[in-house]
């Protein structure tokens, strides 16, 4: 990811943990201007596609918090075929629970 990169954000919710996060995160580079948009309420594998084709052309890091499983599987795949570098916000925590 470069410094010009945008960062999409994904959520099958409201987004807004996956937002704070990044917020958070860019405070810490304030000489970059990196643009953030919120992708929320992703709720079907079409919508969730046509974000990630998208973010592809753009060269956008994603940062999600999709919960919902074949959301999640979908994403992975799509991810892997496109090489998008994503970080999953909440994955791992929910999984241990």
């Amino acid at each position: 990811m470069t410094s010009d990169s945008p960062i999409f954000i994904l959520s099958d919710s409201t987004g807004e943990t996956a937002e704070r996060v990044v917020r958070a995160s860019l405070l810490q580079f304030p000489q970059h201007r990196v643009r953030v948009r919120v992708f929320r309420r992703i709720r079907d594998a079409e919508g969730l596609e046509a974000t990630l084709k998208e973010a592809h052309e753009l060269g956008a890091l994603i940062v999600f918090t999709l919960v919902e499983p074949e959301l999640r599987a979908r994403f992975y795949e799509l991810s892997r075929e496109l090489d998008i570098p994503h970080f999953d916000v909440i994955g791992s925590l929910i999984g241990k629970i």
